[in-house]
C-alpha cells in the first residue's frame, strides 16, 4: 500500500474512531442514535478488514485498441512493478531473451465497457493518453520495458529525469517513449493506436497478481467515505465491478483483486458462492 493511501486511510479509520467514541460515552438509547452508532461500527471494522487484509497495493497499466468499436471492450491489464522486476532479472540473467516473456506472464485480458469513463471512478486513475505502437513492437509493455532499461538515453535532456537517473515512474516513461518515437520519423503511421490507463489494485499477493495462469479472479470494491453504500459484492468480471460500483457509490472507489482457484470462482459465476468458503480458498 503507497504512503498517501495509507494516509488517507489512517485518517478514515481515527475519524471513525473518535465518532465510535463518541457514540459510546453518550447515554442516549433512542433507535436512531443506536442506528448511527451501530453503522459506525460496521465501517470502522469492515475498513480494518480491508486495510489488514489486503496490504498490497499495485500499479496496474491498462491497455485498450483506440479503434475498437464492439462493447464491452478488451483491455489487458500488466502487473507493472512485477513486469519491471520480472524484465530487470531475466535480462540480467539471460541478456538474450526477450521482454515478452516477461509481459506475457504477467498480464491479464478483461472485458470493460466504455473503459475511459468506467476506470476513472477507481481512486488514483491516471489517464497516460495514446500512442502508435510501431509495427514490429510486440506490446507496449516491452516498449515501456526496453525503454525503462535504456541507458544510452541523454538524461540531462529529459526534464522527467533527474540527474541520478532514479527510476521514472509509469507516466514519466510514457511521456518518454512518445517523445522518442515522435523523433523516430520512421514509425510514424505505422502500427496500431493505443490508449493507457493506470489504477492502483489492493491484493493480498506480495508479488506478481497475474503470475499464476492457473487460477481465476475475483473483484471487490470499497469506498469508507461514501454516504451510501461502503462496500460492494465479489464480482468474477472487472467491468461488472466498475460498474456497480459507479452506480452505489460514484468515484473514489478502492478496488481489490482477489486471486482464486477456478472452482471457487465458478461458484460465483453459478450464483453459489456459499457452496465454497472464500476465505479458505489459497491464493498466495
Amino acid at each position: 500500500m503507497s504512503r498517501d493511501d495509507s494516509s488517507d486511510l489512517s485518517s478514515i479509520l481515527a475519524s471513525y474512531e473518535h465518532h465510535l467514541q463518541s457514540f459510546n460515552a453518550e447515554t442516549s438509547s433512542n433507535d436512531d442514535f443506536e442506528e448511527r452508532r451501530r453503522k459506525t461500527a460496521q465501517r470502522l471494522e469492515m475498513i480494518k478488514t480491508q486495510v489488514e487484509l489486503y496490504v498490497h497495493r499495485h500499479e496496474i497499466l491498462v491497455v485498450a485498441d483506440v479503434h475498437a468499436e464492439a462493447q464491452p471492450v478488451s483491455v489487458t491489464l500488466y502487473d507493472w512493478a512485477s513486469l519491471q522486476q520480472a524484465s530487470t532479472s531475466t535480462s540480467t540473467s539471460t541478456p538474450a531473451t526477450p521482454t515478452t516473456i516477461a509481459t506475457t506472464s504477467s498480464c491479464e485480458t478483461f472485458s470493460v465497457k466504455e473503459p475511459g469513463s468506467a476506470l476513472a471512478h477507481v481512486k488514483g486513475y491516471f489517464d497516460l493518453g495514446t500512442i502508435r505502437l510501431p509495427g514490429a513492437t510486440t506490446s507496449i509493455a516491452d516498449l515501456l520495458l526496453d525503454e525503462a532499461q535504456d541507458d544510452e538515453y541523454d538524461f540531462c535532456n529529459d526534464a522527467d529525469t533527474d540527474a541520478d537517473s532514479r527510476p521514472l515512474s509509469l507516466p514519466q516513461l510514457v511521456r518518454r517513449l512518445r517523445q522518442r518515437l515522435a523523433n523516430e520519423t520512421s514509425t510514424l503511421g505505422r502500427g496500431r493506436p493505443v490508449q493507457l490507463w493506470s489504477i492502483p489494485v489492493q491484493s493480498k499477493i506480495a508479488d506478481n497478481v497475474f503470475g499464476d495462469k492457473d487460477k481465476k479472479y475475483l473483484w471487490h470494491w470499497y469506498k469508507p467515505t461514501s454516504p451510501y453504500s461502503i462496500k460492494g459484492t465479489w464480482e468474477t468480471e472487472l467491468d461488472a465491478v466498475l460498474e456497480n460500483g459507479s452506480w452505489q457509490a460514484g468515484r473514489e472507489l478502492i478496488l481489490i483483486l482477489r486471486r482464486v482457484s477456478p472452482e471457487v470462482w465458478q461458484s460465483y459465476v453459478d450464483g453459489c458462492p456459499s457452496l465454497h468458503d472464500l476465505s479458505a480458498d489459497t491464493e498466495d
